[in-house]
């Protein structure tokens, strides 16, 4: 079981990767046509970027590369330096030193930050970049969110515009011996989840409400234990933290709590769940109506009409009725969904990275240089791993 626990993590992490969608189905919006995925030379010594057709058409130079998000790419220099190049391989950005970036855009809007304690990897001071690498929130704070289409980012004590100016925050109230700290999460679908720790006599207490737009309360901070917003208009929640429900941006209750986990929305109206009584993972939609079952003990979200299934060590895809179309062999595992048609798959036992496309057809290969393989980078999703308060 613990083995299991560890490979499902593993798993959501590379998948969800990456706290963005449009319409009701998200807050963050990605979007990027550029058909150019990044790849190793044949010993995965440096990286470039390969077309559809599996042609290198940005010739390896890179220590590490990215997928393109708004016309360009995140690369690492041989003599690690992070730039940003368009699809040209022109450099249009060098981040300064000693600061650190996402690899993808929200909403045209990217987090930076400065490390606090480099030779420890530690981070601090975090700021935003808007679309053309003008700094638009200085790197000040040490935690911030990302964009919202609402135009609204957590950061500090409130909530930021994009003029950079604090435009929403709620008034902590202080006494004797009595506080209130709020801590803020990025808007989605309208609302933002608050977390409320309340500090009395040595007492505290921590619940979860949203607010709107506005600084209204929506849903009041009495309810629930945890509660985190998945797209579709949707909210998990929680008051044991051990199954989940599913309510609307309005308070009004979708599900009872009757899921082990919850996933995100990302492409479509499939949300990944694991139902807490049989311990297999499926897919319900926006009226928490159960639409595929599966014999799996993980899933992700649909990307491009597919997902990607986990059960025993073996990785399945599976399209939109739940039906198997492929499965990987044993030590092969996806990193991230599919993204403009293809995936890239990493082999544990014998070193070898692949670009497929639906049909499990290679498009690209190569042999990874040291003792693992890894995928070049995991593809942007449209519900990033935002901050969640």
């Amino acid at each position: 079981m613990k083995t299991k626990l560890f490979i499902f993590c593993a798993l959501c992490a590379a998948l969800l990767i990456c706290n963005a969608c449009e319409d009701p189905v998200s807050q963050n919006y990605y979007e990027d046509t550029t058909k150019l995925w990044p790849a190793g030379d044949s010993i995965g010594e440096k990286y470039g970027y390969i077309n559809e057709k599996g042609e290198m058409v940005i010739q390896p130079q890179f220590a590490s590369a990215n997928f393109f998000c708004n016309g360009v790419a995140k690369v690492r220099t041989l003599d690690y330096h992070i730039q940003f190049i368009n699809k040209k391989g022109e450099v249009v950005f060098t981040l300064p030193e000693q600061h650190e970036c996402d690899a993808y855009f929200y909403n045209g809007y990217l987090r930076f930050y400065e490390y606090y304690m480099a030779s420890f990897g530690i981070p601090d001071k975090y700021g935003l970049y808007d679309s053309n690498f003008n700094v638009a929130l200085p790197n000040i704070f040490l935690k911030i969110g990302n964009m919202s289409k609402e135009g609204l980012v957590a950061a500090g004590a409130g909530y930021y515009n994009k003029k950079g100016e604090l435009a929403l925050t709620l008034d902590d109230i202080s006494e004797t011996n009595t506080m209130t700290v709020y801590e803020y999460g990025d808007f989605c679908d309208g609302v933002a989840a608050i977390k409320v720790m309340r500090y009395n006599n040595g007492h505290i207490s921590t619940t979860f409400g949203t607010i709107n737009t506005k600084g209204e309360w929506v849903i009041d901070t009495t309810s629930y234990a945890d509660l985190r917003s998945v797209g579709g208009g949707l909210l998990a929640y929680t008051n044991n933290h051990v199954l989940y429900g599913l309510i609307d941006t309005y308070g009004k209750k979708v599900t009872e709590p009757v899921f082990a986990w919850v996933g995100n929305f990302e492409d479509n109206d499939l949300l990944p769940v694991r139902f807490g009584n049989t311990g297999k993972a499926g897919y319900v939609d926006r009226t928490g109506t159960t639409r595929i079952e599966t014999q799996f003990y993980s899933c992700a979200p649909f990307f491009e009409g597919v997902a990607w299934g986990y059960e025993e060590g073996i990785y399945s895809l599976i399209d939109t009725e739940g039906n198997v179309l492929f499965t990987l062999e044993q030590g092969e595992m996806p990193s991230g969904g599919c993204h403009n048609g293809l995936m890239c798959i990493r082999n544990y036992t014998n070193k070898v990275v692949k670009y497929i496309d639906k049909n499990n057809k290679v498009i690209y290969s190569w042999k990874m240089k040291g003792s693992a393989a890894s995928c070049p980078g995991v593809p942007p999703t449209r519900f990033p791993k935002n901050v969640q308060p």
